[in-house]
């Protein structure tokens, strides 16, 4: 069962947009907590809301099959005597389908890569530090 929070953060993000972590501190979370919004968009009382509102996995899965599946927009331009046609999927969908996937959470996280002197992970940093302390 959602709580009052998660109901309040769900309102604000529909109402207002922008990021989760201001939505979540506008709504009464802790700064630690809004820091780390996964933890309300992966939580059961979360997820309960969104499936309440049309935002449930198979929703999402018929909805992204529709737009892979979908005839494009054809466009036709005339400049100077030529004719240009272009073909593009509705951008309104796919825009609408990304957002959802993010307040799903069902993006895998993003990947960073420390570049510290020449260094891509945090293993090389350490073996790099230890072999310069033997030497």
């Amino acid at each position: 069962m959602p709580t009052t929070k998660q109901r309040g953060a769900f309102n604000k993000m529909v109402e207002n947009g922008g990021s989760m972590g201001k939505i979540m501190k506008d709504s009464g979370y802790s700064e630690a907590m809004a820091k780390n919004p996964h933890k309300l968009t992966q939580s059961k009382g979360f997820q309960e809301i969104l499936e309440q509102h049309g935002l449930d996995d198979v929703t999402l899965a018929k909805k992204h099959k529709e737009l892979l599946e979908s005839k494009k927009i054809t466009r036709v331009f005339n400049k100077n005597g030529f004719k240009t046609e272009t073909e593009e999927t509705s951008p309104m969908v796919a825009k609408a389908l990304d957002m959802a996937y993010k307040v799903k959470g069902l993006y895998a996280p993003e990947k960073m890569v420390a570049m510290i002197g020449g260094v891509e992970s945090i293993s090389q940093l350490l073996d790099s530090l230890e072999e310069r302390v033997k030497n």
